[in-house]
């Protein structure tokens, strides 16, 4: 599964690597227990919103290359 992120956050799990709207979450060379992408995914976060939205896989890559070039 390949998450972006709705809303901008720090990720205290994630020496709190700074995320904004666009990003994919986790970012490469971090990874995300199940638990921690449902507190994200919801509002059973810190901040009450989800901050983070599944997408399909080939979006997620064209963002990705994207943002690269």
């Amino acid at each position: 599964m390949i998450y972006k992120v709705i809303a901008e956050f720090y990720d205290l799990n994630d020496g709190c690597h700074k995320y904004v709207p666009g990003d994919v979450f986790p970012r490469d060379g971090a990874t995300a227990t199940d638990k921690r992408i449902r507190e994200l995914a919801t509002d059973a976060n810190r901040c009450g919103f989800p901050l983070i939205e599944e997408v399909a896989e080939e979006r997620a890559r064209k963002r990705v290359k994207k943002n690269a070039d």
